[in-house]
């Protein structure tokens, strides 16, 4: 039985094969968009296609 591998909605591009994180995932964004791109995993080869879900939150304070 395989182990099933999280790889909706986590902090980094996650290869659904085989886990591997990529922790420069942020160069990624910053080369391709929120749109995403194909990607071939370093560890087990195996080819996917990743999306970034991006939120913006505000925060403000009062002038005195």
């Amino acid at each position: 039985m395989s182990k099933e591998i999280d790889h909706s909605n986590v902090d980094y591009i996650t290869c659904p094969n085989c886990g591997r994180q990529d922790h420069d995932s942020t160069e990624s964004l910053s080369l391709h968009g929120e749109q995403g791109a194909k990607e071939e995993c370093d560890k087990c080869g195996c080819e996917f296609k990743w999306t970034a879900d991006i939120s913006v939150t505000y925060t403000t304070e009062k002038i005195p």
